[in-house]
């Protein structure tokens, strides 16, 4: 496949957007295409979306080589892509495993003992890496090379294969780790280059599993090699609250943290908005003031490891890495079942009644008014469907803007409407005039000297005078782009727009949102243009109003292809009179 090469001297680690699940692929100084786990179902098309326009070689059966895939641990989520892998149009050639002593299988009727891995699970990973059929299958545990050309150390899980006793580092207490749970003896291991980088695959703790308090103590251990100190770390479990301990963070010691999962899983503590990453896991981040990226907002994540101030790269326009404030949407988005992406501000009064207090109070995005959401999301947009989507989420905040273009068309334009009401009125008092001018004398004089001749109401008290009205305008004076309906609403009916003025308004539209930083500006910037209100609201209404349908049978189109037709038309008409002289 042509394309720029993989190898570009730079080691790239992407951090796969497949929900809650967890899957990274490491792209070689030399262009060695690897991956670390793979879910269910996404890690596919997010291969392709990677390696979209890059150069790629391939085997023997035209596949795209993956030449280490690293199993964490056989769990579906991390083990159940594998034949998703090679249906995309990849082939695994080498294997790393976790080491099989420090696994027990669960009994294969009651699937429930100990904490063991599934044989269901297992079976199924193996039947599916036979289709790749793997030149080898190496399982590794701490203190072996991830491969043997590589530098990348395993820290976990113990190199024993019995259950291992150790003195943990925060209580002092005796604790041990057991050869059993699939969670507490995944993989864990670190790449370095000019920066670091610590995965933890799903390594636990709580709940008597210890597999972080172990690494922890080989980490304080000064005859152990176990270094966890790392630019960023790759949360452990999702951001479950069973690991990434206050402890271990201050071992850590992160610049940024990634944590993979989806918005809508279902591992909630007690308090159903609180899924993965969990409240206590965030709230340690946040107070040790790390950045946290989240695949559910900032989409599949890029980090290079060779140049200083390693900085993760989202691959969507969600910019916070505010701890609390992923905290506060994930609450809020759980709500309202919307992507953190699309959220550009909100209110405490938007939150649901059980966020945490913390990231109520700490979080940046959080403003006082629906009036500053509106302004921010203005100054974000660049056309009307940006703002659109950016406000929609908020309803709010979504229907403040439309009442202020509103209330700012009723007071500055004249439409179609205006000019009927202002006819009416004029001609109403012309008729009332005349009618007064028929009354008999002495009527007129009480009203007009009450004093003298003991007075009447005048008959006209509260009929606006000629004087007071503009006249009987035109409806011709009012601007075609005021009196039609909005070019895209049109389009929306499959009529054609030929009238330039409803285009121009359109274009006005989008180019008033780009310009604008404020409500009040956006409506200066739309009375330059007659009909730019009436479009506006449409279009903020109106989903992908200014794309949709817009097979662009406009005037420009239709004038074209009447150039085109009409030389041939004259040509044959030509050709049949010089026919009918006998030329």
């Amino acid at each position: 496949m042509s394309g720029e090469p993989l190898a570009n001297g730079r080691r790239e680690i992407y951090t796969l957007d497949v929900g809650q699940a967890d899957a990274h692929a490491i792209i070689t100084e030399d262009g060695t295409l690897n991956l670390i786990d793979a879910d269910e179902a996404a890690v596919g098309d997010e291969l392709d979306t990677v390696l979209a326009g890059r150069s790629t070689p391939e085997t023997e059966s035209e596949h795209i080589p993956i030449e280490t895939f690293v199993l964490t641990h056989i769990h579906d989520d991390h083990a159940g892509g594998v034949e998703e892998l090679y249906d995309h149009g990849y082939e695994i050639q080498n294997v790393v495993e976790p080491d099989a002593h420090r696994y027990k299988l669960c009994d294969s009727d009651t699937e429930k003992s100990e904490k063991g891995v599934s044989p269901l699970v297992w079976e199924t990973y193996d039947r599916q890496l036979e289709e790749h059929d793997p030149e080898t299958i190496r399982q590794v545990s701490g203190g072996d090379l991830l491969t043997p050309d590589s530098d990348i150390q395993v820290l976990a899980p113990p190199d024993e294969p019995e259950t291992v006793s150790f003195t943990s580092p925060v209580t002092g207490r005796k604790n041990t780790l057991k050869p059993t749970g699939a969670n507490a003896n995944s993989l864990a291991f670190k790449t370095e280059d000019e920066q670091s980088m610590l995965f933890m695959g799903d390594v636990e703790d709580t709940g008597g599993l210890n597999g972080e308090s172990w690494l922890m103590s080989q980490h304080d251990n000064e005859q152990s090699d176990v270094n966890l100190d790392a630019d960023v770390l790759v949360l452990s479990h999702h951001g479950s609250n069973n690991a990434t301990s206050e402890e271990f963070l201050d071992r850590v010691d992160p610049e940024a943290a990634l944590v993979s999962s989806g918005l809508h899983n279902k591992h909630t503590s007690e308090n159903p908005h609180d899924a993965h990453p969990h409240d206590a896991t965030l709230k340690h981040l946040h107070d040790q003031d790390v950045d946290v990226y989240w695949t559910v907002g900032h989409g599949t994540l890029r980090t290079e490891l060779d140049s200083n101030g390693v900085r993760p790269e989202p691959t969507t326009d969600f910019d916070t890495t505010d701890a609390a404030d992923l905290a506060a949407l994930k609450y809020y988005c759980r709500e309202h079942d919307v992507s953190p992406e699309r959220i550009a501000a909100l209110t405490p009064d938007h939150l649901p009644e059980d966020t945490p207090e913390w990231a109520a109070d700490a979080a940046p995005m959080l403003v006082e008014t629906t009036e500053e959401i509106v302004d921010e999301a203005i100054t974000d947009a660049e056309t009307v469907e940006d703002l659109r989507q950016t406000l929609t989420p908020t309803p709010d905040a979504h229907d403040q803007l439309h009442e202020t273009v509103q209330a700012d068309r009723e007071e500055h334009v004249t439409t179609k409407a205006d000019v009927r009401r202002n006819k009416e009125a004029y001609f109403d008092a012309v008729e009332r005039e005349r009618d007064y001018e028929r009354l008999p004398l002495h009527t007129r004089l009480r009203a007009n000297l009450p004093k003298r001749f003991g007075g009447i109401e005048h008959p006209l008290t509260d009929v606006p005078s000629p004087e007071e009205i503009d006249g009987p305008r035109k409806v011709e004076e009012v601007s075609r782009a005021v009196q039609h309906q909005p070019a895209a609403k049109q389009r929306a009916k499959g009529e054609i727009v030929i009238d330039t003025q409803l285009r121009e308004a359109e274009e006005a539209t989008d180019t008033a949102v780009n310009d604008a930083h404020t409500r009040d500006t956006l409506c200066q910037h739309l009375r330059a243009t007659p009909g730019a209100h009436q479009d506006f609201l449409y279009a903020i209404e109106t989903p992908d109003a200014h794309n949709a349908n817009k097979s662009e049978k406009d005037l420009s189109d239709l004038l074209a292809q009447t150039n085109e037709t009409q030389p041939e038309r004259s040509t044959d008409r030509t050709h049949k009179q010089d026919s009918s002289i006998g030329l």
